[in-house]
């Protein structure tokens, strides 16, 4: 290649990750608001201030997702697993999917929490792999995936918490997500 030097860059997305961005696109173009793309180096507090978001990204590379997660029940590792802070009984202290890329098992977070703003909500979609973010996008946008998902969320009095965490299995293959299924969650205050 005769470079001089090598510079690693972060200036990529991979296939997960668009494929999400548009199947959240296409959902949220039927809403009558106005949607934008952003890359979340370019976001401000202006930005967090004033508008419902949607992260979608590895919170062991995108440090924003990683604060927002900081403290929460569940986070991901480096190395693919969702560690679960305060396990409830039935519930594992790891969720460990394959490290095949591509091809297995694998576990990822649907989080929603509050803005900084009354009336405004963060959702975080994350998790340790590259094709887990077309898995979560489809979990939320799909409706037959979101009513199973969210459906054990739901409150006795048919209310749905403001802040919680879902872990979602997906089996992959050939990078396609070819089951999503809901695996415990928690709400929080």
């Amino acid at each position: 290649m005769q470079a001089s030097e090598l510079r690693e860059t972060r200036d990529y997305a991979d296939f997960g990750t668009v494929h999400a961005a548009f199947l959240l696109g296409r959902l949220l173009a039927r809403s009558r608001r106005d949607v934008v793309l952003k890359h979340s180096p370019a976001l401000d507090w202006q930005d967090v201030w004033n508008n419902n978001l949607v992260f979608i990204g590895k919170d062991n590379i995108n440090p924003i997702i990683a604060a927002l997660l900081d403290g929460k029940d569940f986070r991901t590792s480096e190395h693919g697993v969702i560690h679960n802070a305060r396990p409830r009984p039935g519930e594992l202290a790891e969720y460990s999917g394959g490290s095949t890329h591509g091809e297995g098992e694998k576990y990822a977070l649907i989080s929603r929490l509050r803005g900084p703003q009354a009336g405004r909500a963060l959702l975080l979609l994350s998790g340790p792999a590259a094709e887990l973010m077309w898995a979560l996008a489809e979990g939320v946008t799909n409706p037959n995936h979101a009513a199973q998902l969210f459906s054990q969320l739901r409150s006795p009095t048919g209310h749905y918490p403001d802040q919680f965490q879902i872990v979602i299995r997906a089996v992959f293959r050939s990078n396609v997500p070819v089951e999503i299924a809901y695996v415990t969650h928690h709400v929080f205050e």
